[in-house]
């Protein structure tokens, strides 16, 4: 992905998180490379996602099933408005989300379409 196209994603992601009046912020030119994670036979391979805080990290998705998954990212137990809500795809396919930065602490993540499918994801500082 070119410099160019980050910063529109997360030129938009700004507008997007500004919009709902959350407290995670995305910082331009500052997004580094994450974790992975792969969708397998409606499950995720892991349970935990470690990122830092305060810092919009990439994480890989490869979705390896014929069913579309995605990954959002909630505050507390999936209630309310994702954080961040990736592109739903079906696969063989992969996608790099591009997260926001979030505040140290602990969060639910899940895909939206088969919800039993979730774990923690946790921004240390």
């Amino acid at each position: 992905m070119t410099h160019t196209a980050r910063l529109s994603l997360v030129a938009l992601a700004l507008a997007v998180v500004g919009c709902g009046g959350s407290q995670v912020h995305a910082q331009v030119g500052t997004i580094t490379s994450g974790p992975s994670i792969t969708a397998l036979n409606q499950a995720f391979d892991r349970s935990e996602l470690v990122v830092t805080a305060g810092q919009a990290t990439g994480v890989l998705f490869d979705n390896r099933d014929s069913v579309p998954h995605n990954i959002a990212i909630y505050a507390e137990a999936g209630e309310g408005q994702p954080l961040f809500q990736g592109e739903i795809f079906g696969g063989p396919a992969s996608r790099e989300y591009e997260l926001p930065a979030f505040p140290a602490g602990t969060y639910l993540f899940r895909c939206d379409v088969h919800q039993d499918m979730k774990g923690t994801l946790v921004a240390k500082p």
